[in-house]
């Protein structure tokens, strides 16, 4: 037998479903070849290893433990839902009261603008005066009044 009929052929010689003649030639390559000897002891290490896992028995007061902790989780779940509802209130205020300051500081910004376009108002009337100083009719007044 060759190393790759041995690889094929090791599972079922562990679970004892090989045929006795291959089961010979098989243990034969395995005391000629180190690497398929490591390979076959690694694997029959992993299934007694799987083997041991699938009969272990359950503990008893699993079911308890976890009945447990899963009433002790519904507590604090109590007290982070309070605090959602907290937040969820504490946002349209705060928004509310980011909207009010807003307003208040646009009709102050709006009320000092005002002053200032009040006096300069003021300078282009004046200006206008002197521009108009042969008291002309403006263009306006002359189309305005046609007959």
């Amino acid at each position: 037998m060759n190393c790759k009929e041995v690889n094929k052929n090791l599972i079922f010689s562990i679970e004892g479903e090989l045929q006795p003649q291959k089961e010979m030639e098989l243990l034969e390559h395995l005391m000629d070849c180190h690497d398929c000897n490591v390979l076959f002891m690694n694997l029959k290490e992993t299934m007694a290893t799987i083997a041991q896992e699938k009969a272990t028995l359950p503990n008893p007061f699993l079911f308890t433990r976890i009945q447990e902790k899963i009433s002790n989780l519904e507590e604090p779940r109590k007290i982070f839902h309070l605090k959602l509802d907290f937040i969820k209130i504490l946002q349209p205020v705060t928004l509310s009261f980011l909207l009010l300051m807003g307003v208040i500081f646009g009709i102050s910004l709006g009320n000092s603008f005002q002053y200032q376009t009040l006096g300069q108002s003021m300078v282009y009337q004046s200006d206008e005066f002197y521009l108009n100083d042969l008291q002309q009719e403006t263009i306006e007044s002359f189309l305005l009044t046609e007959e």
